[in-house]
Formats: C-alpha cells, sequence, structure tokens
C-alpha cells in the first residue's frame, strides 16, 4: 500500500542506494559501503511511497574477495523510528548459513521478517529498456543547450539528451583563465545546472557536459556569458 517505507540493504561487501526525489536530484538514502561480511544497513529517514509511482533508483554494489556474495533490498512501512536491533549487525552466518545448500536463514533473519521487514520483490522493479552493450555505445546527443537566467554571481544552463547520461557544467573565467566545474550524481535526459559563487560583470565561457554510462561523453559549444553589475 501508499505511504512512508524505510529501507535497508543486506550485502556483503558493501552497497549503497540512492533515490531520484521530484527535483531530479539524486539522494542517498541507505549507505552500507565499506569491507565486511554480511551487514545490514538501513536507512535513516523515510521514503514517500504511492502506489504506480515510479521512483528512479540505483544500488551500486562492491564485491570484495567473493567468498560471499550478498545483496538484498528490503523495506518496511516507516514507524517512526529507524532504529533497528540489527542495524549495523554483521557476519558471515548471521542472517544466512552460508554452509548450507541454498543458505537457511537464521534467526537474525526470521526477527527481521517478524519485525515487519519485506525483500523488495521483482514485481516492484521495472526496467525501462534492456541495458545496453557498452561495447556498441554511442555518446549522448546533446540539444537545446540555453542559458536560462543570468544574475550577478549566478548563471544557470539547462539542455536535453537522448539518453541518461551525467550532468556537469564547465566554466572558465575569460579575464583569469581559471577553469572549474560541478558534477551532478546520476543520470538523466533532462538538465539543469546553476554555477554559484561567480564574480558580477565578468565574462565566462561556460560549457555542458554529458557521458553515457559507459564514459563517453560529449561536450556543448561554449557560449560567453557576462554576469550582471
Amino acid at each position: 500500500p501508499s505511504g512512508l517505507y524505510q529501507f535497508a540493504l543486506l550485502s556483503d561487501d558493501g552497497a549503497v542506494m540512492r533515490m531520484q526525489d521530484a527535483n531530479g536530484d539524486w539522494q542517498e538514502v541507505v549507505n552500507n559501503d565499506g569491507t565486511h561480511p554480511t551487514r545490514m544497513g538501513c536507512g535513516s529517514f523515510p521514503v514517500d511511497v504511492q502506489q504506480g509511482q515510479y521512483i528512479p533508483m540505483e544500488v551500486d554494489y562492491y564485491q570484495g574477495p567473493r567468498y560471499h556474495i550478498s545483496l538484498i533490498v528490503m523495506w518496511r512501512p516507516w514507524n517512526g523510528d529507524a532504529s533497528d536491533p540489527e542495524c549495523g549487525r554483521q557476519g558471515n552466518s548471521r542472517f544466512f548459513d552460508s554452509t548450507q545448500d541454498p543458505p537457511t536463514p537464521q534467526a537474525a533473519y526470521q526477527g527481521l521478517l517478524d519485525r515487519g521487514w519485506q525483500v523488495v520483490s521483482s514485481d516492484h522493479y521495472y526496467l525501462e529498456k534492456p541495458e545496453e552493450n557498452p561495447c556498441n555505445e554511442t555518446a549522448p546527443v546533446i540539444e537545446d543547450y540555453l542559458v536560462t537566467d543570468v544574475q550577478q554571481t549566478t548563471i544557470s544552463v539547462a539542455w536535453s539528451t537522448d539518453k541518461a547520461a551525467t550532468t556537469e557544467v564547465e566554466w572558465t573565467n575569460v579575464g583569469t583563465g581559471e577553469v572549474l566545474s560541478v558534477k551532478k550524481k546520476g543520470f538523466r535526459f533532462d538538465h539543469a545546472v546553476t554555477i554559484t559563487g561567480l564574480l558580477p560583470n565578468t565574462t565566462y565561457s561556460v560549457k555542458g557536459i554529458s557521458a553515457s554510462s559507459s564514459g563517453l561523453a560529449t561536450e556543448t559549444t561554449a557560449v560567453l556569458v557576462r554576469t550582471k553589475r
């Protein structure tokens, strides 16, 4: 049902889960990173999940020496308290006995189920399209690169890409030659960035950069923009 949910990861080794909010920004929901046996990493805040709602999600998983492999996404209805007796607990046989085939659930895992935790089943995942073979992938095509706003200390730009890609802006102070950049986390089709901390009445060369998941990048033609006095 719709409502607030807490997410968690059982992983060996590290894993980090991010979700995209309504503004298109990626938020770190669970951080269970590091080199460790199967450990439960718990989210510290609730996520509003509505029936039929599509929430972009990504999970980075680090598998170390490959003695054990574990990655389970879990959730439970938010009860106002992010704590659980198993949050932060770890052990190769704490949640499942890996010496059995298949591995058998242990008391700690059964306790999670008794307290309302559930594995997020495959029915709750939706892949928009099959993953592309990175060997055949092409760089993103950037369209409609525009300067959308200019103030004394800020410049805003926006563009779109034909595939999900990273968002990065690079700007150069034309007078001093200083080059800086900013990059957003995640992949998206619509890109918008506001550069802050600029000098008034100063000319900057500004370009957008988007890269595919395999690192193929496309740059816009740099445009000259002068901030307001």
